[in-house]
């Protein structure tokens, strides 16, 4: 053989050479059958490697929801996000009003769960008015 490389013989010509044509045409089978064949069933140690090291580092939990809403109650509140008893000064109901849309903006959450959050803010008479609203504990209300 040349030390440049080329008229080498390729590892097939090298197996025909040193085994005989039957043979490399029994390699050139095999070849293509592991081409064929599923990587699993090609090196099943391989695959176990794999399954262990998954196995290992599992993978990343989700938040629970009730975390998320519970870490949510709380940057409301220190939002400096007012509780609302209830008024008959609109002007008042406004302000509290445009002061928690400005707090609510501010976390990344669903207007459901924003409803939640401002609902959560009422006391005495707001959250007996809003327990008298059809369906306010059954449905779903988006603000608006």
């Amino acid at each position: 053989m040349e030390a440049s490389g080329e008229n080498a013989a390729s590892p097939t010509e090298s197996l025909e050479s040193v085994q005989g044509h039957d043979h490399a045409s029994e390699h050139h089978g095999l070849e293509a059958q592991n081409r064929n064949t599923p990587q699993s069933e090609v090196n099943p140690y391989m695959q176990q490697f794999v399954e262990i090291m998954q196995r290992m580092v599992p993978p990343p939990q989700p938040q629970p929801q009730d975390a998320i809403i519970d870490k949510n109650y709380e940057i409301v509140r220190r939002q400096r996000a007012k509780v609302f008893a209830g008024t008959t000064d609109p002007a008042e109901a406004e302000e509290w009003l445009r002061n928690t849309e400005r707090v609510l903006g501010r976390i990344e959450c669903t207007s459901e769960q924003k409803l939640r959050y401002t609902v959560s803010l009422f006391e005495k008479d707001a959250l007996d008015w809003w327990e008298t609203v059809p369906g306010s504990k059954n449905r779903p209300i988006t603000l608006t």
